[in-house]
């Protein structure tokens, strides 16, 4: 896709918030779907992509995590530990916010002391209601416009944690998925990708904890994996093994001679999406967002949810406008 068409897609995008906005802002209510539409302007304007680590619990997510940005930002444990989002930004200097669910109260905390919030030994059944915690790290990786997030486990003993996730997916323009060797893939994670298949425009696939395994084992598992994946009807899903936690050794003592960890392979492929497809991947995310949310007030205003408050006139300028915004968006949808 060239630099011109992406910037007549993406002004296709902005037009049809606009759209969006300006009938929900003649609109009684709905608060909350006005800040999602303000939240998708920002996102489209700031270029920010929000890139998830996804999977069912004790994959190693956060040990992936750190062994990425390359130092021990996130908790890692032999028990489930992660409790509640956690974003990930570029800083010039490491730190971290907590955010409350209970008035949105924001309190800024060293970046030793997160365990304590997102963690369920910390903070178990999230009884501090905490909303999310904002870190931010000085990552070369985090400058490129990355939201890095890490998520609570699906399948988790704790239930919470699942639903936490599955809330938050509506945020998510991009994912890897973690996966390990012992099983590499079980129902719980099977049924979660067929849900996420059509709301997450790029997925990756990793493979973790290859150090438990013998390079003929792992490719034998990553065989299994693909067959697998095509059954799901992911055609061409992209597939890395690696060991998060000899990945992190290996950046600690600098041991670029001999890379055994896998880490260095996926993370050229990541530089070169950033580089070349998270502009194209970010519009299509905001798109089908909008796409869906256009859809939702069209059918509202076809049943007349709002026909007491409108004149016909109204209720008839507001359906032609969204007519019109629905068949400029799928055909963008379809052409991206």
């Amino acid at each position: 896709m060239t630099i011109t068409n992406q910037a007549g897609e993406r002004r296709t995008i902005e037009t049809a918030l606009h759209t969006l906005l300006t009938v929900e802002d003649d609109a009684a209510g709905n608060q909350g779907l006005r800040d999602k539409l303000r939240f998708l302007q920002t996102k489209l304007t700031s270029g920010q992509l929000h890139l998830a680590v996804l999977g069912q619990m004790k994959r190693g997510k956060s040990s992936f995590i750190n062994a990425i940005l390359g130092g021990e930002i996130l908790p890692t444990g032999v028990l489930p530990v992660t409790a509640v989002i956690t974003e990930i930004r570029y800083g010039p200097a490491p730190d971290a916010t907590i955010i409350y669910s209970t008035g949105g109260m924001r309190e800024r905390v060293d970046l030793s002391t997160p365990a304590d919030y997102i963690t369920e030994a910390g903070n178990p059944g999230n009884k501090k209601q905490v909303a999310s915690v904002e870190i931010a790290y000085p990552s070369t990786f985090l400058e490129n416009g990355i939201v890095l997030i890490d998520t609570p486990g699906i399948g988790s003993t704790h239930i919470h944690n699942t639903q936490t996730t599955e809330k938050y997916l509506e945020q998510v323009d991009a994912g890897i998925v973690v996966l390990s060797m012992d099983p590499p893939i079980t129902e719980v994670e099977s049924t979660f990708l067929k849900d996420i298949k059509d709301r997450i425009p790029k997925l990756f696939f990793i493979v973790n904890k290859t150090d438990a395994a013998s390079s003929e084992e792992a490719q034998n598992i990553k065989c299994f994996l693909e067959s697998e994946l095509d059954r799901l009807q992911f055609e061409t899903a992209e597939i890395f093994l690696l060991s998060a936690r000899n990945g992190l050794q290996e950046k600690r003592q600098a041991s670029c001679a001999l890379l055994s960890s896998g880490l260095d392979a996926f993370e050229q492929r990541l530089r070169s999406f950033l580089l070349k497809e998270k502009t194209q991947v970010l519009v299509l995310s905001v798109a089908l967002d909008v796409l869906h949310i256009a859809r939702m007030v069209k059918f509202a205003a076809a049943i007349g949810v709002r026909a007491m408050e409108m004149s016909p006139q109204e209720l008839q300028s507001k359906k032609l406008a969204l007519d019109e915004l629905l068949e400029r968006t799928e055909v963008e949808v379809r052409e991206l």
